[in-house]
């Protein structure tokens, strides 16, 4: 279990917990973050536990304005209030968690006797008058080591220890640290008259010998001792006048009444701390879901707008294209018949196996009488009824990177597509069809300001607005305008017109952009549209090369001041953390959860190598865990690019899942590979559940046709021939069937 963690549930509530290079914990209540130390690494586990128990505690029962007001009265030492107050904190942590008591001890004893963090520097045996004479020192003592060391305390301070068991509240602290000091005040100055008095009776006893020395004293010696007074003054004067010793300083410093032990454990805690120069990065994902609204162009603005753009072609030279197009949605339509219908079949087999898995059996109260011949050995007389809970409803949004790189994937990717809406169609499940881009057109998109889709906060995630959604596809549509703009994606995903279509041409890769406002778009899918699961499907053949960032505001500006006019710059690309710190989280501010991006010397450092993706996993796992939705992926790779592929995508893959060398991993990049290719032979895909999806497939784009192989049989064939052409076009079949199969199995869930 992290430390993060273990204070998280010491505390009882869900805070954000924070290592940063400080020098003390501290308690935020406005934000309800704990901020500890980076403590080193050479530390035990029963050393860390009591630090971090010991801060807990702080943040747990301490008053944060009654304290600052004991600081600023100072009507007793700091130390004292500290040292009776962390009695009071650790008590009340251990009697609500006992399981800390053992890391309490042990840690305490562990401080004593190693030689490196040897906190307080005890010699064998403790005396009364020694380095520890004072009582808040022995108390301090007595407390956090007394089960390993014998305190000696005398009879005349045992009230006061009686009334540390008694603490209840701060002010208790307070009263009894004054008591304390007044106490050992009173008793410092009784023995200084004590003193006084033994020297004075001291001095009394011989009166006579020193008036007999003094009166047979020479004048001249009464002259060289004028003399010498004089020259001790003139010293002393030249040594004041070089460093002149502030008297309230001077107090401060060497006050008898300060506590020794409070200071040697401050200064032994700040030994633990690591003095690396590095801090970690914490980054805050804002609590309210960024608004995907603005980003949005509704399907019937798309079919309008997309519409003109192919009308205009239609009455050129390329009408003959085209034409060809059209002819080959109608074949891909007729050819993909089979193909959802056997979707359909499946998604209705899955629905009712999970039906059947759900029927529970109900008395209703009748007499069966067809049992009333059984009375005498059967209890059970009563007629039963057979009870089938509702199903799921289930749902599907896609989402069809529009970039560049997907220009000779993008045909074969939108078959896929069409055969999904298809199914959806025929099964009746709700869906909708999103391209992301980053391409703008002035003239047709309108500038989206920052205001409108969140609200700038300091060291926020947030997300560039050079960024769109268009809804190609929904099942909002009738028959004939569903008909129509399956005619317009046909021809706009097609690589005769997919650079040419303006607005809806082929531009760049936001897919973080795209995730970070799914939350919001999703939420308003699912409620809608009244269902329980909702399936996300992420099409592409790359990683996010989008703008996100964090907010930066202007020195000077205060930040609860939202004003996008007043935010200094939106760092690109730098929520994944700079080259120089020591890690990178993302903080969810409504779940509280802390997700790691980068983690030097660790096995997470190959995170850095590949900044985007890891951002990308994040928040993929923000948005599941917070509207629990399927993540589906399906990464298209080109087969010029294939072997580039396997081995940069999945030596990172093998570095993530091996800890011994965090990431080249040969002996795993090589099983990978192996699977990779069996898989591509065998399926046509390879599936796994990395990068953050609940399924994520890698498909070649060579392997995209849903196209059935023909079987060809002739009458002039041979035996061979036929049995050839049957297996081909069977396993073509089979193929296709895998991976179907398994994707309704998912969206089942």
């Amino acid at each position: 279990m992290s430390k993060e963690t273990l204070a998280k549930l010491m505390a009882i509530e869900n805070i954000n917990v924070e290592n940063r290079k400080v020098p003390t914990a501290a308690f935020d209540l406005k934000s309800r973050t704990l901020v500890l130390p980076i403590w080193k690494d050479d530390l035990s586990e029963h050393v860390t536990d009591l630090l971090v128990g010991h801060e807990v505690a702080h943040a747990l029962y301490s008053p944060e304005a009654e304290w600052m007001a004991v600081c600023e009265n100072k009507e007793v030492p700091k130390s004292y209030v500290n040292i009776i107050e962390d009695i009071r904190i650790e008590k009340a942590i251990k009697k609500k968690f006992p399981g800390l008591r053992k890391s309490f001890v042990c840690g305490y004893e562990e401080m004593v006797k190693d030689k490196i963090h040897n906190v307080f520097g005890l010699d064998e045996k403790i005396t009364l008058d020694g380095d520890y004479k004072l009582l808040i020192d022995r108390i301090n003592l007595q407390y956090k080591v007394g089960l390993v060391k014998d305190i000696p305390f005398l009879e005349d301070e045992q009230f006061l220890l009686d009334k540390i068991s008694s603490l209840e509240s701060f002010q208790d602290v307070v009263d009894l640290a004054k008591e304390i000091f007044e106490f050992s005040k009173q008793k410092m100055e009784d023995e200084e008259e004590q003193e006084e008095e033994q020297s004075s009776q001291g001095s009394a006893d011989s009166p006579s010998e020193e008036d007999e020395s003094e009166s047979e004293q020479s004048p001249e010696s009464e002259q060289s001792d004028e003399s010498e007074d004089e020259e001790t003054e003139s010293k002393s004067s030249d040594q004041d006048g070089e460093e002149e010793i502030d008297s309230d300083e001077f107090e401060q410093k060497f006050d008898p009444l300060e506590s020794v032990t409070e200071d040697l454990f401050d200064s032994a805690k700040d030994k633990m701390i690591d003095d690396s120069e590095y801090d970690n990065s914490y980054v805050s994902y804002p609590a309210k879901p960024i608004n995907h609204k603005p980003f949005v162009e509704d399907y019937k603005d798309y079919m309008s707008n997309c519409g003109k753009i192919v009308s205009e072609f239609y009455e050129t030279w390329r009408r003959h294209e085209m034409e060809e197009l059209l002819n080959k949605l109608a074949e891909f339509k007729r050819d993909s018949q089979k193909t959802v219908n056997y979707m359909a079949k499946e998604f209705e087999m899955k629905k009712a196996a999970d039906a059947y898995k759900r029927v529970t059996q109900s008395k209703t109260g009748i007499i069966d009488v067809n049992k009333l011949h059984s009375y005498k050995y059967n209890e059970d007389l009563f007629r039963k009824v057979s009870v089938t809970p509702d199903g799921k409803n289930h749902g599907v949004v896609m989402f069809i990177d529009w970039s560049g790189s997907m220009a000779g994937e993008l045909f074969n990717t939108m078959k896929q597509v069409l055969n999904l809406v298809m199914f959806c169609k025929k099964v009746n499940i709700p869906f909708e069809v999103y391209s992301f881009t980053d391409r703008y057109e002035e003239e047709t998109c309108p500038i989206v300001k920052m205001n409108e889709v969140q609200t700038p906060k300091h060291g926020q995630y947030g997300i560039g607005t050079q960024f769109r959604l268009v809804n190609m596809l929904s099942s909002r549509m009738n028959g004939k305008e569903l008909k129509k703009a399956m005619e317009l994606v046909f021809i706009n995903a097609s690589y005769e017109f997919n650079w040419d279509m303006r607005q809806y041409a082929l531009a760049q890769t936001p897919l973080n952009q795209c995730i970070a406002v799914s939350e919001s778009l999703l939420s308003e899918f699912k409620s809608s549209n009244n269902l329980q699961v909702v399936n996300a499907i992420y099409l592409t053949d790359g990683e996010n090369n989008g703008i996100t960032g964090t907010f930066n505001f202007r020195k000077g500006n205060p930040e609860s001041i939202h004003d996008e006019n007043k935010v200094d710059r939106f760092e690109l690309n730098r929520v994944c953390g700079y080259s120089n710190v020591r890690g990178s989280y993302i903080v969810d501010q409504r779940t509280k959860k802390q997700y790691t991006i980068h983690k030097s010397g660790t096995s997470d450092d190959h995170y850095s190598r590949n900044r985007y993706r890891v951002e990308t996993l994040t928040l993929l796992e923000i948005l599941k865990d917070r509207i629990g939705v399927n993540v589906i992926g399906f990464h298209l790779v080109n087969t010029k690019r294939l072997p580039r592929f396997i081995d940069e995508t999945l030596s990172r893959m093998a570095g993530e899942v091996s800890n011994e060398y965090p990431y080249y991993s040969f002996s795993k990049t090589e099983e990978l590979r192996r699977n990779f290719r069996k898989a591509l032979n065998k399926n046509r895909f390879y599936a796994l559940d990395e990068f953050g999806y609940d399924d994520y497939y890698i498909l070649p784009n060579n392997k995209l046709d849903t196209k059935t192989e023909e079987l060809v049989v002739g009458s002039d064939m041979k035996k061979s021939e036929i049995k050839r052409n049957f297996i081909k076009h069977n396993k073509s079949k089979t193929v296709n069937r895998v991976l179907l199969t398994r994707f309704i199995e998912k969206i089942c869930n």
